[in-house]
């Protein structure tokens, strides 16, 4: 399977393939590539779907926040508390509001809070 040589030749630095080079540029003058041992092969598809699957829960951790503030937000819509920091009680205002329906800081304690 042929791969970028920097890339084959970084995972050789970190041990994690032997490298097989092609010393020539193809037809096309691009640079050369090397071929991956079938068995580095494994490993290294291996660790892609290790990465996939990290990513992929990454991805659901964000989705379950995304969600639990949509939900909060409701729950401040029904109690009449909606559009009024959770923190200070101070009116959002508007134009935050319309960019995040769900902010449940007003400016100054949202910025309190990222410190």
């Amino acid at each position: 399977m042929p791969v970028p040589l920097k890339i084959a030749l970084d995972l050789q630095a970190e041990n994690c393939i032997d490298v097989k080079t092609d010393k020539h540029h193809n037809h096309m003058g691009h640079p050369e590539t090397a071929r991956l041992d079938p068995c580095n092969s494994k490993r290294l598809s291996q660790m892609n779907d290790l990465q996939g699957l990290a990513d992929f829960k990454a991805s659901c951790f964000l989705m379950d926040q995304d969600l639990t503030r949509i939900e909060e937000a409701f729950d401040r819509l029904e109690t009449g508390n909606f559009g009024y920091c959770i923190q200070c009680n101070n009116p959002i205002p508007l134009e935050q509001l319309e960019k995040d329906p769900a902010q449940s800081h007003c400016h100054t304690c949202h910025a309190h809070k990222e410190e």
